[in-house]
C-alpha cells in the first residue's frame, strides 16, 4: 500500500509540472535518508510509464504538466521557461545599489530602466516583472551586505534544526523545501504566499522544541547543590 501511494503521489506530482514539486520530490528522498535499490527502480519504471503515456496522450494533442518536464528551456512551456532573463534582470537591477539596496517598498522589484534596455515594454506594455528568487529580491531590496546578514541567519537555524533533529522529519522537510523553492519564486519574506507563511510559522515551532529539549537535557546533567541540615 505504502507503494502504490508513493507511486500514485509521485505520478501526480510529475504530471502536475510544477517546478517546485518537482524538486520536492527529489528533496524528500534525500532527507529521508531510506533511499534503496527497490525504490530507485520502483521510480525509473514509474518515470518510464508516466513519459511513454505522455507520448501517447501528446498523439491526440493532450497535454499534460509532464511537457513542461520534457520542455527545452527556451521553449514558452519549459521548465525553466522565462526564469534566466528574469533573473538576468534581476541581476542587472541589484547591480544598479548593490550595497544599499532599493529600499523596503521594493520587494521583488525589477528597475524599469533594465526593462527597456532589454526592450521588454516593446515586446509587451503590461509585462509585470518579477525576480522569481527570493534571495535575489531580498538582496535588491536591502542590498548585499544586510541581505547576506539575513540569509545567512536562516542558514545558521536552519543548520541548528538539523543538528539537533527536529523533532519531526515532516517538519524539517517543510521548512527545507520552503527555503529550496525559494530559489526560484518570490515568496520566502512575503507572507501573503502558502509557502512563506509555512516557512515562517514552522521554523520557529521546530527551534522552540529544539530548545526546550536542551534545556530538559540541561536540567537533567545540572549538578545538585548541596543541602545543608
Amino acid at each position: 500500500a505504502k507503494t502504490f501511494l508513493l507511486l500514485f503521489f509521485l505520478g501526480l506530482t510529475l504530471t502536475s509540472g510544477s517546478r517546485a514539486a518537482f524538486g520536492g520530490v527529489i528533496l524528500a528522498f534525500i532527507l529521508n535518508g531510506q533511499f534503496n535499490l527497490k525504490k530507485f527502480i520502483s521510480i525509473i519504471v514509474s518515470l518510464g510509464v508516466l513519459l511513454i503515456a505522455q507520448q501517447i496522450a501528446s498523439g491526440y494533442d493532450f497535454h499534460t504538466g509532464l511537457d513542461r518536464i520534457i520542455a527545452s528551456e527556451h521553449s514558452e512551456e519549459g521548465m525553466l521557461s522565462g526564469r534566466s532573463m528574469e533573473w538576468l534582470y534581476a541581476y542587472e537591477t541589484f547591480l544598479e545599489a548593490p550595497l544599499t539596496g532599493h529600499g523596503l517598498n521594493n520587494y521583488a522589484y525589477i528597475s524599469e530602466q533594465v526593462l527597456i534596455r532589454h526592450g521588454v515594454f516593446k515586446i509587451d506594455p503590461n509585462f509585470a516583472a518579477n525576480p522569481h528568487n527570493s534571495f535575489m529580491a531580498v538582496s535588491i531590496q536591502y542590498g548585499a551586505v544586510f541581505a547576506g546578514f539575513i540569509i545567512a541567519m536562516l542558514l545558521f537555524h536552519i543548520y541548528k534544526a538539523h543538528k539537533h533533529n527536529c523533532p519531526k522529519k515532516s517538519v524539517y522537510f517543510a521548512i527545507v523545501y520552503s527555503f529550496f523553492a525559494a530559489s526560484i519564486e518570490s515568496y520566502l519574506f512575503g507572507v501573503s504566499a502558502f509557502e512563506g507563511f509555512i516557512f515562517w510559522s514552522v521554523l520557529p515551532l521546530c527551534l522552540m522544541a529544539v530548545y526546550k529539549r536542551q534545556d530538559a537535557e540541561t536540567e537533567t546533567v545540572r549538578p545538585k547543590e548541596p543541602t545543608w541540615a
